[in-house]
């Protein structure tokens, strides 16, 4: 595509006045709030979608509305359930792993941003008429997503193809911008004219998001030294919900080969290199690429590296209890990215799927939202806690009660919740 940027430096290896380092700093630390919230964006979508799977499964001896991941998947539902559940805990990984990395650079991560909530933490970025996939792309600018929107939904064609478009991989992405919107992606490190306070560019993808956030990072000034060495606290708050080990909790790390923290005290140039990893571990589960690499010739773009997946040993001992199929579930749908995940759905699976009945049981819509929206809260409240040195624990249970929330309002109501808080 002519006039679109094949890579985000614009510098090269010539370094940068010095005095350009404060306002690169603001850019950094907002690309690196954009991609928490990017990461925060698709939970709730996806999440919601995932509960749109009609079925039951087996609580305290009775049967309880709502699927759970199988370890034998055997209906379209289970299958659906099983690739979207194991995208859903990925999404919940880049997520921690945003916030360490804005962390990392003195950028305390907010997981109640206005550029997706309301003041009441009602849903802004999800609507009938929005088509922006925030920070990214407004998919009205492309040719084939023109007609989507950015709202929440039932499992179907059309609601697979918006998780597609918001994990493209950027050729495909490159090769669907309108030539009339071209010039307004795939912005080049540093950014034109942009200075603190500014409304950072739409990236496009959300792998070029992180290629341009691993530039900022990577520029060098006259003084000698880079952006990442200016920025870099070896004491920052860094938190873990995948490798801790807590015996008879969670016995063993579920990513034995991956860095998800920064450690404390770390020098600058491992730090940095570990940041480049947590960024390549992202983009390689979600899209299929890393940093500044395509896929070489003989390699397999749809298979995500080994050292980007979890343990299965290690999953299967942090579910015991009747949850193997969560450890199967994720295990297996590790093995490829995002977008092949989703594609794989649309092709195999949507079409045969059966979805909570329209119009439910006749439960109160507005309450059931309402539910959701507040448990939603918790969480993003918890997490705004958590990475400000407010709290020292997370709630796990407020967490994994998200599912019921959601399956109820699909259960009882027959359509997606309203998280606009309207």
């Amino acid at each position: 595509m002519s006039g679109i940027p094949v890579s985000p430096r614009r510098l090269g290896s010539s370094k940068r006045d010095i005095s350009f380092r404060d306002t690169d700093a603001a850019a950094a630390r907002a690309i690196a709030q954009a991609a928490v919230s990017v990461e925060l964006f698709t939970i709730p979508l996806y999440m919601t979608t995932l509960y749109s799977l009609e079925g039951s499964h087996e609580a305290q001896g009775k049967s309880v509305p709502g699927m759970v991941p199988s370890a034998k998947p055997a209906s379209a539902n289970e299958k659906a359930f099983n690739t979207l559940f194991s995208v859903l805990i990925q999404e919940m990984l880049h997520l921690q792993l945003a916030a360490n990395m804005a962390s990392a650079i003195g950028c305390t991560p907010s997981f109640s941003d206005p550029a997706l909530q309301s003041a009441g933490h009602g849903w802004r970025c999800y609507g009938p008429d929005q088509t922006v996939i925030p920070h990214i792309i407004d998919l009205a600018h492309t040719s084939t997503y023109a007609d989507t929107r950015v709202q929440l939904g039932a499992l179907t064609a059309e609601q697979i193809g918006l998780f597609i478009a918001i994990e493209e991989p950027e050729q495909a992405a490159r090769d669907r911008v309108k030539p009339s919107a071209h010039d307004r992606y795939f912005p080049c490190v540093p950014f034109d004219g942009w200075t603190a306070g500014d409304a950072l560019p739409l990236f496009g993808t959300i792998g070029w998001m992180y290629e341009c956030y691993a530039e900022y990072l990577a520029l060098q000034y006259t003084d000698g030294k880079s952006l990442w060495a200016h920025l870099y606290d070896p004491q920052s708050i860094q938190q873990d919900l995948f490798n801790p080990v807590i015996p008879g909790i969670h016995p063993m790390p579920e990513y034995p080969d991956m860095a998800l923290t920064f450690t404390k005290d770390e020098a600058v140039g491992p730090a940095h290199e570990r940041f480049k990893a947590m960024i390549n571990a992202i983009t390689d589960q979600g899209e299929g690429s890393t940093l500044n690499a395509r896929p070489r010739e003989g390699e397999d773009p749809d298979v995500v590296k080994r050292r980007y997946r979890p343990c299965l040993k290690a999953l299967e001992a942090d579910y015991p209890d009747g949850h193997a199929g969560a450890a199967h579930a994720r295990f297996e749908g590790a093995k490829t990215d995002h977008y092949e995940r989703f594609v794989d759905v649309r092709d195999s699976l949507v079409a045969n799927v059966s979805l909570w009945p329209a119009g439910g049981s006749g439960g109160d819509y507005a309450a059931a939202s309402k539910a959701a929206i507040d448990a939603i809260a918790v969480v993003t409240d918890a997490l705004d806690a958590y990475w400000s040195g407010k709290a020292d624990s997370f709630p796990f249970s407020a967490m994994t009660g998200l599912g019921a929330r959601m399956t109820a309002v699909w259960a009882d109501c027959g359509k997606a919740p309203d998280l606009t808080g309207a």
